[in-house]
């Protein structure tokens, strides 16, 4: 049925548009980590002050494990198409896991993560 839908539209001039997943790392002092994770599998982590794109398509699961700096604190904000959703923090040594979401239609997701010092 999917593959019915996706032919008609293309043949009608438009495009599929898969959904979005960014991940924004900001660092406060230096110290801990953000780890992607899409369809279970570890998929890379976000450098510090640049937001991470990670491909995603309807269907794909995705999750987050922010890991605070030794004795720091880690926190995160999630938005499903700009709206905040929810949002976690922990203190070292504890790894922050968010919920594992799937991604469905064109929708954008988002996850700011925090980790200091």
């Amino acid at each position: 049925m999917g593959h019915l839908l996706s032919s008609a539209i293309k043949m009608q001039g438009g495009s599929v548009v898969n959904p979005t997943l960014t991940i924004n790392w900001i660092e406060l002092y230096l110290g801990g980590a953000v780890e992607v994770y899409k369809n279970g599998i570890y998929y890379g982590s976000p450098t510090a002050a640049t937001p991470f794109i990670v491909p995603i398509v309807a269907g794909d699961t995705f999750y987050v494990d922010i890991i605070p700096a030794f004795e720091g604190a880690a926190s995160y904000s999630y938005y499903l198409n700009e709206v905040y959703v929810t949002g976690g923090f922990s203190f070292a040594p504890t790894t922050l896991t968010t919920a594992t979401y799937t991604a469905s239609g064109s929708n954008v997701y988002r996850f700011d993560c925090t980790t200091e010092f």
